[in-house]
């Protein structure tokens, strides 16, 4: 089965480098580089993990996952940011991120943790 990914960064080298990573795996994904449309997207689609850029030039990653999560998507959500302050963290989490991965990461580690998320949400399905 592929699983459905949304990537939400504004730099276009990650969005590729994740698109590549992913669909290399198997995985179907959709790339956005600014937060508006997101919430639609995600909610109107099977949308089974997004990877949200906490810095998008108009909506930080933030705001953008308590939105997500207010609009009833109880998906796994990754944030990335090059934000590497216990606060940041401790953010993500608590608006609702299931994990949260500083830049520069090594790939098949945010492909590791891809799957993990995805694996333990489907569980619960």
């Amino acid at each position: 089965m592929a699983y459905d990914v949304v990537i939400v960064d504004d730099d276009s080298v990650t969005s590729k480098v994740l698109r590549f990573l992913l669909e290399d795996e198997g995985y179907q994904t959709s790339v956005l580089d600014r937060g508006s449309g997101v919430v639609e997207q995600v909610t109107n689609q099977e949308t089974d993990l997004v990877i949200l850029d906490v810095n998008l030039p108009d909506i930080d990653g933030f705001t953008l996952t308590k939105l997500l999560r207010s609009r009833r998507y109880f998906g796994p959500i990754i944030l990335l940011s090059g934000r590497h302050a216990i606060t940041d963290k401790v953010e993500g989490f608590n608006v609702g991120a299931d994990d949260y991965v500083t830049k520069p990461y090594e790939p098949l580690e945010l492909l590791a943790r891809v799957q993990s998320v995805i694996r333990r949400s489907k569980r619960k399905d």
